[in-house]
């Protein structure tokens, strides 16, 4: 999934790439509505090519998480950030680093 605040022809490096797995997880599962086939997903989004859009992928996370509580967001290390992860993250000074940074260090 491709997310952009801007129209993807007037600069295609201002775009987020999302992968949603289908990795069932025992006890953080989630459905679609739109999925007709009434599968449950692992409740993660994994998140790449995201170089220099850092301050999108804190708004789109964080959105996202308002939306899904719940959910986590994955940003290819070693952990995930959790919606109160992101509040402290948007309630402090924005560093484009934020990312980068393991939120337990928060």
């Amino acid at each position: 999934m491709y997310i952009s605040d801007i129209p993807f022809r007037e600069n295609y490096s201002r775009q987020l790439c999302f992968s949603l797995y289908d990795e069932p997880y025992e006890y953080q599962i989630v459905s679609f509505k739109w999925d007709n086939t009434h599968s449950k997903y692992f409740k993660a989004m994994a998140s790449d090519d995201f170089c220099d859009n850092e301050d999108l992928l804190l708004r789109v996370a964080y959105g996202i998480l308002n939306i899904y509580p719940t959910a986590k967001i994955w940003i290819e290390e070693d952990w995930f950030y959790t919606l109160e992860d992101l509040k402290k993250i948007v309630n402090t000074s924005y560093n484009n680093n934020w990312c980068y940074e393991n939120p337990s260090n928060l």
